[in-house]
């Protein structure tokens, strides 16, 4: 309460932030829950990914269980690049 005084927010300014930092709250919930559902499949292609290409992999499903995504991490040009010829060397 006592950022809203220093910061004089008006009642509809507070509702708004109060409003912010719930939907915050509830997407880094719901970020979580899907992080503790991983299949143990998805968990094993990512070990096996991550050691094949050396970086860090994760594979995010769309929750809908039609798709995702695979994330790669690089961590400089000569690295992705590293990465690349991998990729396409299979």
């Amino acid at each position: 309460m006592g950022k809203i005084i220093e910061m004089s927010l008006s009642v509809r300014e507070t509702e708004k932030a109060v409003k912010r930092i719930g939907r915050e709250d509830t997407q880094t919930n719901e970020k979580k829950a899907v992080t503790k559902q991983k299949d143990a499949n998805v968990k094993a292609a990512e070990i096996k990914l991550r050691r094949q290409l050396g970086t860090q992999v994760q594979i995010i499903s769309d929750g809908k269980g039609t798709g995702g995504k695979i994330e790669i991490e690089y961590y400089s040009e000569s690295d992705l690049d590293r990465i690349y010829q991998i990729l396409l060397s299979k």
